[in-house]
């Protein structure tokens, strides 16, 4: 790199040194105290919950791959305030004990399931609307599904580790790597787990916060996914303990919960396709937003990637744009300049690049 050269947008230099701060060091020791104290409890069991909350990010990670703007260390808070979120319940299992006494299984069994899915959703929406001047504007149906299913998985680490460990654990659907198939006398019976009912209801409010409008309609949408975890999730604590009439029909309504494994397989890769079409349809008469050539050295196709994903980022803010309305409007066309003006500073670079090398040939 020539002495006048400057860094290409959106490449960190990798000489800063890293600070410890107070935030820094408080959220560290929080994540050790919280793994640490599963691991020494749960032990083979706790490593492998890990393992198979990793699998299942992994491998959404990698799918979404060509349309996805989060990187892994976006996925990092999500994770954290999902594992988090399972101390509320726990508080909440205390507080409804204190209230209706341990004898209130039936209720607890239905209400629970209820209170669990809408805390894990929480941190999701308290991201989107921290961002909501920014970052929020330019998130995809997949980028949505990463981040709840980050907080599903943070949720259900130490639950998985803890059934793992006292109860034992049968085989998971190959391709859902958290969950666990329960053969029994009456049939078989399926338990997508944590991560993939909240990645659900993430799925469906992507959808519904792309789409917009007509806005009845995409409401519906935006919470069909929570309310059906809800359900799924009630039918799998209460048809597994009861086997009367309220338990019969919630296992028949969730086909035993292999209607989510399949709803949560088809949200995916419909939501890879929409996504890959917007991407397509905003990009494709656009010169600034031109993928230029990575070359063949490490730091070229670092750029050229954090190139792709401002690319994208702007698609998607152009999308929000074209159906929103009112102060969200104005946002959205604020983000989407911002972006578009990076991509074409990062053109400029690139030519001034191209020109300085050639020179120097």
């Amino acid at each position: 790199m020539a002495k006048n050269e400057s860094p290409s947008p959106g490449i960190i230099n990798p000489s800063t040194r890293w600070t410890w701060t107070l935030r820094r060091v408080v959220f560290i020791s929080g994540v050790c105290l919280w793994l640490g104290s599963m691991l020494v409890q749960t032990r083979l069991d706790g490593i492998i919950a890990l393992w198979t909350g990793a699998l299942l990010l992994g491998g959404l990670f990698i799918v979404t791959t060509p349309t996805r703007t989060v990187t892994i260390g976006q996925l990092i808070q999500p994770l954290c305030l999902g594992g988090a979120m399972l101390g509320i319940v726990v508080l909440a299992g205390v507080a409804f004990n204190i209230t209706f006494g341990t004898s209130a299984g039936p209720l607890r069994d239905l209400t629970i399931p209820l209170v669990e899915e809408v805390l894990k959703i929480l941190p999701l929406l308290w991201i989107l609307w921290r961002e909501r001047n920014g970052r929020s504007q330019s998130l995809g149906v997949t980028d949505l599904l990463l981040i709840a299913a980050a907080c599903g998985v943070g949720f259900g680490l130490v639950e998985e580790a803890f059934i793992r460990h006292n109860e034992g654990w049968s085989r998971p659907l190959w391709w859902l790597p958290t969950s666990e198939i329960i053969r029994r006398p009456d049939g078989t019976q399926l338990i997508v787990g944590h991560g993939a009912w909240t990645g659900l209801a993430g799925l469906t409010l992507g959808f519904a916060l792309l789409l917009r409008r007509p806005r009845a309609i995409m409401m519906t949408i935006g919470i069909s996914g929570l309310v059906w975890s809800v359900i799924d999730h009630a039918g799998t604590n209460y048809g597994n303990s009861y086997r009367d009439t309220l338990g019969t029909i919630l296992r028949f309504v969730n086909g035993d919960g292999w209607f989510t494994a399949y709803l949560f397989l088809v949200g995916v890769v419909a939501a890879i396709f929409f996504d890959l079409y917007l991407l397509h349809f905003n990009q494709r008469k656009l010169p600034e937003a031109k993928l230029p050539r990575p070359g063949l050295s490490l730091d070229r196709l670092r750029t050229v990637w954090a190139f792709e994903l401002v690319r994208r980022q702007f698609a998607f803010a152009v999308a929000r744009y074209q159906r929103e309305s009112g102060i969200s409007r104005v946002r959205a066309a604020v983000l989407a300049a911002n972006l578009d003006g990076t991509l074409v500073n990062w053109q400029q670079w690139w030519r001034d690049t191209s020109k300085s090398s050639n020179a120097s040939v």
